[in-house]
């Protein structure tokens, strides 16, 4: 076998190891984007569950909440209550949101989320908060909520 032979198959065998460390490499990245989506959905169960643990266990926690975000009046220690409630609230949101528009979560995952955003939003004490406080929140998911889950809102 002559040099020109020899520098063929090394280089025949050096595309079949290139192609085979993208392809490996691939999978790996697959995997990881798996991993990644399993854990911001998991975090964001464990974010839903801690606020409703906090109503379950709390009645007057509850009742707050309850009467705060129908929009009706509240003493001065409740409304503190409720607004705290809603600042918790809306991390959460902000977090899911903010996970969806990286893309650690897809469309299908961010379904039940923005679901719950939409319907515990649009209550009327919520929304009156939301308009006093939207300031504290990043402008891509002020610009969600105002777009999106407050469009058309009377």
């Amino acid at each position: 076998m002559n040099w020109e032979a020899i520098g063929a198959v090394g280089e025949i065998v050096g595309a079949v190891a290139v192609v085979g460390t993208l392809a490996y490499l691939a999978m790996q990245i697959r995997q990881s984007n798996t991993a990644a989506s399993i854990s911001a959905k998991l975090e964001m169960t464990r974010q839903y569950s801690d606020f409703m643990d906090g109503l379950l266990e709390n009645p007057e926690l509850a009742r707050t909440f309850r009467e705060g975000s129908a929009g009706i009046s509240l003493s001065e220690v409740d409304d503190e209550l409720f607004r705290r409630q809603m600042s918790k609230c809306f991390w959460y949101f902000a977090a899911q949101h903010f996970q969806y528009a990286v893309n650690a979560i897809g469309k299908d995952e961010w379904h039940q989320p923005r679901s719950m955003i939409y319907r515990v939003a649009r209550r009327p004490g919520v929304k009156r908060w939301w308009d006093d406080n939207k300031t504290e929140y990043t402008p891509i998911f002020v610009e969600f909520m105002d777009s999106d889950i407050y469009a058309g809102y009377a």
